[in-house]
């Protein structure tokens, strides 16, 4: 990674990709 903030959109982009897994 290049920075710190590029981890957080990340884990909201998996966090969401789950909940439509799911679904």
């Amino acid at each position: 990674f290049a920075g710190s903030g590029a981890v957080v959109p990340w884990m909201i982009s998996e966090a969401l990709r789950k909940a439509i897994g799911k679904r």
